[in-house]
């Protein structure tokens, strides 16, 4: 009898958890892929950079939000791919809780970012073919537009953190994210700001369009 509890307590070990649950050629394959993207990404990203930097009193302040997408498409490559790259090529994910956590983090406060700047530039244009009576190119504005993706993406991708939500493995086991169907509070947070958020937007285009 006590041998059957012994088995039956036997619990698996914490560091299978952190295993890859790919074939080890696979593995392999994606660290190689995500090698030529990483060095894809970093260098076209820091030739943009410096190409608008050379060319800076050619830019119109509306120009510049390409830097603020060119930084951040750059920086998630080089501050997140190397866990994964490294986990790939050891066949495991060998940074533990803490690196799980901070790679989710980068992962979806860098993607944050992106997706906010796109944001700031679609707008910007709206304004300036719709809306030219709406003055967005001050200085004030710009930097506020500026600055706006990174305060947002902080905010968002530091609520996990307080636990409303968490970062965990992926299905595969070599890399992490935001626990989308385990953290209940945060989903429906998100998506109650997207409806609202969306509310708002459609009242001000209702606000500010004029009939045709």
């Amino acid at each position: 009898m006590s041998t059957d509890l012994e088995v039956l307590n036997v619990t698996e070990p914490a560091t299978d958890r952190f295993q890859s649950k790919l074939l080890y050629w696979e593995d392999f394959v994606i660290g190689a892929y995500l090698v030529i993207i990483c060095f894809l990404a970093v260098t076209l990203n820091v030739m943009v950079v410096c190409t608008c930097f050379s060319n800076w009193s050619r830019l119109s302040r509306n120009d510049r939000y390409i830097i603020n997408l060119a930084i951040s498409d750059s920086l998630m490559p080089l501050c997140a791919f190397p866990l994964t790259i490294s986990s790939s090529f050891s066949h495991e994910w060998i940074f533990d809780e803490i690196g799980c956590t901070i790679y989710g983090f980068l992962g979806f406060f860098f993607g944050l970012i992106s997706i906010l700047t796109l944001t700031v530039m679609a707008l910007t244009r709206y304004c300036t073919i719709c809306q030219p009576n709406i003055n967005i190119a001050t200085q004030n504005w710009s930097f506020l537009l500026l600055v706006f993706p990174y305060m947002f993406g902080l905010l968002w991708a530091s609520i996990p953190l307080t636990g409303w939500g968490s970062y965990s493995q992926e299905m595969y086991g070599i890399s992490c994210s935001l626990q989308w169907a385990d953290n209940k509070i945060f989903t429906t947070l998100v998506i109650q700001f997207i409806y609202w958020y969306s509310l708002f937007i459609c009242d001000l285009w209702y606000l500010f369009s004029t009939p045709i």
